[in-house]
């Protein structure tokens, strides 16, 4: 079951030597001999139909269309294969290629989300840190007009308290003038 396609081969020389009935033996022969567990049998069953139907063909025999009508098949089929798995490989590196892009987005979008979560950090530190910092200015801005209102008022109180003492020491001086003049009218 090995040689079915050195059969083939030894038919492809009797071909060239116009020996179409010994190469048509040789064909059936090598179909037999064939074995269909062999990864190429499809490949090697192509060739031998391709041989038998030209063989045929020269020797008249109108079985050289169904021959090559299976070799066309055969070749068909492999073609088929062929290109599903050159769609296969095309559509995995597609797959790769996508998988890829979509990690990098991941990536991309995480990166974004960490940015923008630090900026938001960023952000609410410095409201948190100007809302301190107000609190703090407006508590001494307070303290401050609360030191100003007091001393304004122990001013406003001196004032009013100089003004008393003014006016004690006035109204002293016109009791002791009154005093005085009231002696001295007295004493004329």
């Amino acid at each position: 079951k090995k040689y079915g396609s050195v059969l083939n081969n030894l038919a492809a020389i009797k071909i060239e030597q116009n020996k179409f009935v010994e190469a048509k033996k040789i064909l059936n022969e090598a179909i037999l001999q064939l074995d269909e567990n062999d990864p190429n049998y499809q490949k090697k069953m192509e060739g031998i139909y391709d041989n038998l139907s030209f063989v045929l063909y020269n020797l008249k025999d109108y079985k050289s269309y169904y021959y090559q009508e299976k070799s066309i098949e055969i070749r068909d089929s492999l073609r088929d294969v062929e290109i599903v798995k050159i769609l296969a490989d095309i559509e995995g590196k597609y797959n790769e290629e996508n998988i890829k892009k979509q990690e990098q987005i991941k990536v991309a979008e995480e990166q974004a989300k960490a940015k923008h979560a630090k900026d938001i950090n960023i952000i609410l530190s410095l409201i948190i840190s100007a809302i301190v910092l107000g609190g703090y200015l407006f508590y001494r801005y307070s303290k401050l007009k609360q030191k100003n209102l007091q001393l304004e008022l122990q001013q406003n109180q001196l004032i009013q308290q100089s003004k008393i003492e003014k006016l004690q020491s006035e109204s002293r001086e016109k009791i002791i003038n009154a005093t005085l003049d009231g002696k001295e009218s007295e004493r004329k």
